[in-house]
């Protein structure tokens, strides 16, 4: 990704939080974003981009410890 892109979501208390977009990764035919809070230097996130029937996007938490691991190898090569 050649420039940065920045992403606002919501936490659990509908607070703002600012990430920084680092890659978007294809695993089994669905899309992770691997986002790092805005600001920071470690500690990447990783969530399921979901298409909505209006065509936005949804970012689902990942609880499969699998994918998770496969998604940060895939990153990480």
């Amino acid at each position: 990704m050649n420039k940065e892109q920045i992403i606002t979501l919501l936490d659990d208390n509908k607070k703002e939080v600012h990430f920084e977009v680092l890659a978007v990764v294809q695993y089994e035919k669905e899309h992770y974003a691997i986002l790092l809070p805005y600001g920071q230097d470690d500690g990447v996130i990783i969530l399921k981009i979901e298409e909505n029937i209006d065509g936005s996007e949804s970012y689902c938490v990942v609880e499969d410890e699998k994918i998770l691991n496969e998604v940060f190898r895939l990153f990480n090569d």
